[in-house]
């Protein structure tokens, strides 16, 4: 039991890629706005469940809720795969122990509502929302997006080196010094990896593997060794793990590369049957407001909403190539896609 007492529990593919048709938006009102009557109705639950793959700031979200409303929210946080595993284990036994749901493939989410698992919410702030970022049926909204780029030490990588798009990774200077991740390992990896062999094909990792990259297990494990100099140079990482350590002083710089930046959709929704429907339906609506794209911002993170500047290095989506998934492709394919970096990078 924390000191707040809540109890702890840690542990459509075309249309992406018209983004840009929904990105001029009208403002709305900057503060959650919280109605009485619905507050009671909630109040009497007296708590919300949340799974989310918001490591990192989801205490902090969480906190601010109960301190406005009086709610505890019980907290599942994990990354996305063990989010989506305890969803989908807890929905083969006939259980819905969840209220609200947050990580990062908005293909399982788009998925679930296909399955009629997801509630449809009315969202005070929908104008907030570009049309790709929030769901027409209110099944679910972008409570963030996620941005891949490359990452460099700046005392080891001199500013005329510095890669300013994909294809500069391929320059034999570079070699022994990128680390990078196999999209069997995380989401990320896999936008990037698609995208890549869309553009340049398969050739583009057969010149990669010339170079001979220390292929690490996770964004962490890339960037450390981006910040020690012992691998100057991140290939692919999503880049408010990069700007997350530029703010505490680290030499690390990001580039959001010409060609494209994969963009990760990821969304919140709230589970049919909810145990706490009225507290899960206030928590949705708080999740959705400007103070918690805020928040977000504040922590290196890129809010769903179109109101909230993004955070300091990042550039506005409309200023880069935004590059969105088939994720239908992927969910059909990403083991094979998978296999076949793993083979080229191991030869």
């Amino acid at each position: 039991m924390s000191k707040r007492g809540r109890q702890s529990l840690r542990t459509g593919a075309a249309a992406l890629a018209a983004f840009a048709f929904g990105l001029a938006l009208s403002g709305s009102t900057n503060a959650f706005e919280i109605v009485a009557h619905k507050l009671d109705a909630a109040k009497r639950e007296g708590t919300v469940v949340w799974y989310s793959s918001l490591v990192g700031l989801s205490d902090k979200v969480a906190e601010l809720f109960e301190q406005q409303t009086g709610i505890k929210v019980q907290l599942y946080n994990a990354a996305s795969g063990k989010v989506i595993s305890k969803i989908e284990t807890e929905r083969k036994a006939g259980l819905v122990l969840a209220d609200v749901i947050h990580h990062t493939s908005l293909y399982d989410v788009i998925r679930w509502k296909n399955g009629k698992l997801l509630a449809s919410m009315p969202l005070d702030e929908r104008a907030s929302f570009a049309r790709m970022e929030i769901d027409p049926d209110g099944a679910w909204f972008a409570l963030r997006n996620l941005t891949s780029g490359i990452a460099y030490n700046k005392n080891s990588i001199a500013p005329s080196d510095v890669p300013r798009s994909w294809k500069d990774l391929l320059d034999p200077k570079f070699d022994r010094k990128i680390a990078y991740m196999s999209p069997s390992l995380s989401g990320m990896p896999q936008y990037t990896v698609k995208m890549l062999v869309d553009i340049y094909g398969w050739d583009y990792y057969k010149q990669l593997a010339k170079l001979r990259p220390h292929m690490v297990e996770s964004d962490g494990n890339a960037i450390n060794m981006v910040i020690s100099g012992e691998v100057p140079i991140a290939g692919t990482i999503a880049a408010y793990n990069a700007l997350n350590a530029s703010y505490k002083g680290q030499p690390v710089g990001v580039v959001f590369p010409t060609e494209g930046v994969p963009v990760v959709i990821a969304p919140v929704a709230v589970l049919q049957n909810a145990p706490h429907p009225s507290a899960a339906a206030l928590f949705y609506q708080f999740l959705a407001s400007k103070e918690v794209g805020e928040l977000l911002s504040k922590g290196g993170l890129l809010s769903g909403r179109s109101d909230v500047e993004p955070p300091r290095g990042q550039p506005k989506l409309e200023e880069l190539k935004p590059y969105f998934a088939d994720l239908g492709w992927l969910a059909k394919n990403e083991r094979r896609m998978a296999e076949q970096f793993d083979d080229i990078m191991a030869r």
